[in-house]
């Protein structure tokens, strides 16, 4: 206790130097003047925890006695019932000397995280999203900033967004949300064509890359953006379809869907996988087409056989008169 006494007289004087506080700091030794500490003794794991907040909101680098005091009143409330247990945080809240405070903290290995947890991962790779976070397990939890993690992970194509939290004394969590794909996208000229993948925003969020395990439907026919941001009838048309295609009704499920095309006027034509003909959807009124399509096809599959393929279709007309479909049929 004497030892503790003499250095906080020290700290908390108003004639502290900064060589006193680098002094004090280089002498604690963290695990000898507090024997047995772990995540088992709650109450001071707690109250670690209220300091280091509490610390956060004062900050490194002010030099006035009104910070310094403000200060003494944290670590007076964070280690009133457990003796002198946070004397190390008194060299956090001496106020001036940020640069010096900051790197002999992070030195403290008790505060170094052991545990990187991340969850949420259904596309994207634990581990590029842990390097990407930019935390080793040389990171102080004290020192670590939670919104330049957020940053940095933010910046993956596919995450949509992150939530990011210390765990005292030494665990970082990780929840990433993860966009979903509804489709692919073909943008550009016709000989400058790339692909992405497209939320149900609308908006592309990632390239698709050659080895990507690629089963969407494609929507084609436009060469912007801009024609989808400025026509919010196209995209409630295009989404709704796929929306319905999404439920998976074995006469049009969507993984029959190959193609979306749009064309000048902003109609749909959908192209399916295993026939080649094309069918108009028009605009407009996409759930109810789309219901009406099951049954047309549905008579179509039971008239050739189960679902062989229909040779004499030569299209289907979903935007022919009223909520009448027309079928032309080869010669």
């Amino acid at each position: 206790m004497k030892i503790f006494n003499g250095i906080f007289s020290k700290l908390f004087s108003r004639k502290s130097t900064k060589d006193d506080v680098v002094s004090c700091a280089k002498n604690f030794k963290f695990n000898q003047y507090i024997p047995g500490i772990s995540q088992e003794k709650g109450n001071i794991t707690k109250r670690l925890e209220e300091l280091r907040k509490s610390v956060k909101k004062v900050g490194f680098g002010k030099n006035s006695s009104e910070s310094l005091n403000q200060g003494k009143k944290i670590l007076f409330k964070a280690t009133c019932g457990t003796g002198t247990v946070a004397l190390v945080f008194a060299i956090m809240v001496m106020t001036g000397f940020g640069s010096y405070l900051s790197s002999l903290v992070e030195r403290i290995e008790y505060f170094h995280i052991q545990d990187i947890q991340i969850s949420g991962c259904r596309v994207t790779d634990r581990n590029k999203i842990r390097n990407q976070a930019g935390v080793g397990y040389n990171t102080s939890v004290l020192t670590l900033s939670e919104e330049d993690v957020v940053s940095r992970i933010s910046a993956h194509p596919w995450v949509k967004s992150v939530k990011v939290k210390t765990k005292f004394p030494n665990t970082l969590l990780i929840s990433v949300q993860e966009y979903v794909p509804e489709a692919l996208i073909s943008l550009g000229e016709q000989e400058m064509q790339e692909l992405y993948y497209i939320a149900k925003n609308g908006l592309p969020f990632s390239r698709v890359s050659s080895s990507d395990d690629i089963d969407y439907p494609v929507i084609t026919g436009l060469t912007s953006l801009d024609e989808i941001r400025k026509d919010h009838e196209l995209a409630k048309n295009i989404f709704t379809f796929i929306k319905q295609a999404k439920r998976n009704n074995p006469k049009l499920p969507i993984q029959s869907i190959s193609e979306i095309h749009v064309l000048v006027d902003h109609d749909l034509v959908i192209y399916l996988v295993d026939h080649p003909f094309p069918i108009y959807m028009g605009r407009g009124e996409m759930k109810e087409k789309y219901g009406q399509l099951l049954d047309v096809l549905g008579v179509l599959y039971k008239k050739h056989r189960k679902g062989a393929k229909i040779a004499k279709v030569a299209s289907i007309r979903m935007d022919y008169f009223g909520d009448r479909a027309l079928v032309s049929l080869n010669d």
